[in-house]
């Protein structure tokens, strides 16, 4: 059965270009000595685009932290999400 054959998110489409780059995900998902990289597409495509930000970012807020702790310009903070 296909894994995508509905949409858990109803108000995100999941197009042929779309269902493509998902199942090409799966080979950058394994242990580092045999992962891929991303695919092109989710680099480029302004149709995964528009997807990653209905399906990921649009759903709720990702703190990733105050704006205190980069006291000046040029510094950073790195965080695992």
């Amino acid at each position: 059965m296909d894994k995508f054959a509905s949409s858990p998110l109803p108000d995100v489409q999941l197009t042929d270009h779309i269902r493509e780059i998902l199942d090409s995900l799966d080979e950058s998902a394994l242990e580092v000595e045999k992962a891929v990289s991303m695919p092109a597409a989710v680099y480029t495509s302004e149709e995964w685009f528009e997807f990653e930000k209905r399906a990921v970012w649009d759903r709720e807020w990702i703190c990733v932290g105050h704006h205190g702790v980069i006291p000046n310009t040029g510094d950073y903070v790195s965080i695992n999400v």
